[in-house]
Formats: structure tokens, sequence, C-alpha cells
């Protein structure tokens, strides 16, 4: 990706025009050369290695999805780094994200497995946050 392009998804997702963004959530299809390890650095780059950041997979993903240098595991690593615990199989399905005062569910319908409706349903019922986010 070439700089120009970062400099776009800096202003408008990642927050740095607002100074009081605080988490953002990437829904899908992370860059167009399915390297999660370009992606990571740039997300390092902009937001820093201890900025929560919340993703779920597209189509495009799927492929590098997986695996020790997949997208999921750096996501994983990121998660942990900061003692954000996760239920499940992250971004995929089973993966329901309570950060502070916030519950997030990040699913991948369509993409892998099944049964994503149900499994929303489930888990904003059983969950009382203020704030609750499906992405």
């Amino acid at each position: 990706m070439e700089i120009r392009d970062w400099e776009k998804v800096r202003k408008r997702s990642l927050g740095r025009s607002n100074p009081k963004a605080r988490k953002p959530y990437y829904i899908r299809d992370f860059d167009r050369w399915n390297d999660p390890s370009a992606w990571e650095m740039q997300i390092n780059k902009i937001l820093g290695p201890n900025f929560p950041y919340f993703a779920s997979p597209g189509n495009r993903d799927i492929k590098c999805w997986n695996g020790e240098d997949g997208y999921q595991q750096y996501l994983k690593n990121r998660l942990n780094r900061l003692n954000i615990v996760w239920d499940g199989d992250l971004g995929v399905k089973s993966s329901a994200v309570q950060y502070k005062d916030i519950f997030i569910i990040l699913v991948s319908p369509e993409e892998i497995g099944f049964g994503h409706a149900s499994y929303i349903r489930e888990q904003l019922a059983e969950n009382r946050s203020i704030w609750r986010i499906c992405s």
C-alpha cells in the first residue's frame, strides 16, 4: 500500500484526525496484498503497538487469516498484549470481547463458519453492557 493510501486510512479510519478516538474497529478487507505483517506494521506506525484494535475478516482476508503469521494471530497478539479477553475464535464467530464498558462481537458471516445469527442473538441477550457492537 502506498503511503498516500495509508494517510487516507489514518485520517478517516484510525482516529488520528479525531484525537478523542480511542479504539478503531476495522471490518473486512484489510489490505489488497495479503500481507499481515505489513498491515500490522502500518497499524503500529500510526497508532502504536499498544492501541486497542478490533477487526473481523472479509473474503479477501481469508487466504492469510490463519496461522502463525496470519491476520488473526496479529490481532490475538495485540489483544493479549493489552490484557483484553475474548471468547472463541477471534474475528470469526465465537469472539465476544469485553473492552471497558463496551461489548464487541466480531463475526465473519458468509466467510468462515456458520450459525452467526444465532450466536449474535445469544451473545446480545446475555450481555447488558450499555454499548454493544456487532461487526
